[in-house]
């Protein structure tokens, strides 16, 4: 069993937008993996010992803000929608494909968020 790719964010300022994040192709030793009947879910957790969810994003959300977007010629790549975080630290994420009953955890990793002169703590 691989274990999931780890990818850092660039860090960025406090209630800066991160620009949309397109993540593909997904593939396998097999090729690409066709992520049309795929549910994909990204969770950013708040640092600290309660880990409290701060954001989620998924596949299946209606609100275009939390919709991540699956795409590409073989459906087989995905995007992140635009978001920010206002509060500095380093937030842990993780990226979650199910594919039928198949979970897999895909990518994880920080993503640190700097303070700001102009924004109130």
């Amino acid at each position: 069993m691989s274990q999931p790719a780890t990818y850092n964010w660039p860090a960025n300022t406090q209630g800066d937008t991160f620009y949309a994040k397109l993540i593909g192709p997904v593939t396998n030793k097999a090729g690409p993996i066709d992520l049309s009947q795929a549910r994909i879910r990204m969770h950013i957790r708040s640092p600290g010992r309660d880990k409290a969810l701060l954001r989620e994003f998924d596949s299946l959300s209606t609100d275009p803000t939390t919709k991540i977007t699956i795409g590409g010629t073989d459906s087989n790549e995905f995007t992140i929608p635009e978001f920010s975080i206002d509060t500095p630290g380093s937030y842990a994420y993780s990226i979650e494909l199910t594919i039928n009953s198949f979970v897999r955890t895909w990518i994880e990793g920080v993503i640190k968020i700097t303070g700001d002169a102009t924004h109130d703590e």
